[in-house]
């Protein structure tokens, strides 16, 4: 029961386009975190 309603849902959101969209986009803001001082993920505000 488990196996077939994963199995959907794994079938179900490869269909879908903003899977991928929200994938790069998470890509791109880690990268960038990573590889520029422009884009910090957490930290205070302090300038």
């Amino acid at each position: 029961m488990f196996k077939s309603i994963f199995l959907f849902e794994l079938n179900y959101r490869k269909a879908r386009a903003a899977n991928y969209i929200y994938f790069g986009i998470m890509f791109l803001l880690c990268f960038l975190a990573v590889t520029t001082d422009v884009v910090q993920i957490g930290g205070a505000g302090v300038k």
